[in-house]
């Protein structure tokens, strides 16, 4: 699970689920476009990946974050939207739109605005379009696992050649097939993450 959100309390996944909101509706199914993380009243949130502030106060009607209370919402360098719901309408939200925001920092403070049980935060990932993507959800955790290796730094082939010269010598000098075996597959991954043919 990504390191942020192992602070939470998860509450209730990314999928469908009972209805909780109306009584009315008990017992059917809705799809849960997000994923509810709980803490403890205006617990600080930080945000789990890089962006841009696109909105941050509350959510109006006929937007696409309608229903979901004080909104702080993030676009990545990839085009998706970020959204972090229900935030606390107490405390001032310490982004405004335009500012650029570093994973970590804090965005704003746990609460339970708009249409909300309980004190938590929900966390959405929806791809680029009209109403700021509504309709247009992904799996939050799996975005950001994606995301994460996306920004893993490359290792370029003149590193690696650089650490397998090294390597080479090593392996001249083992005194194991063993050894030999294990330096051979570290020259091997070093090959394959910078791009290189494996031998």
């Amino acid at each position: 699970m990504i390191q942020a959100i192992k602070e939470y309390r998860v509450t209730s996944p990314y999928g469908d689920r009972l209805k909780v909101h109306k009584p009315a509706y008990k017992g059917q199914m809705e799809k849960h476009t997000g994923i509810d993380l709980a803490h403890s009243y205006q617990y600080p949130i930080k945000a789990f990946a890089d962006g841009k502030v696109i909105h941050s106060k509350l959510a109006k009607s006929g937007t696409g974050l309608g229903g979901y209370g004080v909104v702080v919402l993030l676009e990545d360098k990839y085009g998706f939207y970020h959204m972090y719901a229900h935030l606390d309408d107490k405390k001032v939200l310490p982004v405004q739109v335009g500012q650029t925001v570093k994973q970590g920092q804090v965005i704003g403070y746990m609460g339970n605005t708009g249409n909300s049980v309980g004190y938590h935060l929900h966390y959405e990932v929806r791809g680029k379009g009209a109403s700021y993507g509504l309709g247009k959800d992904v799996e939050p955790l799996g975005y950001l696992n994606d995301y994460f290796k996306k920004e893993q730094p490359k290792m370029t082939k003149q590193d690696a050649d650089t650490i397998i010269v090294f390597l080479q010598k090593e392996w001249e000098a083992a005194g194991t097939q063993v050894e030999r075996d294990e330096l051979h597959r570290l020259a091997n991954e070093l090959r394959r993450v910078s791009g290189q043919e494996i031998s």
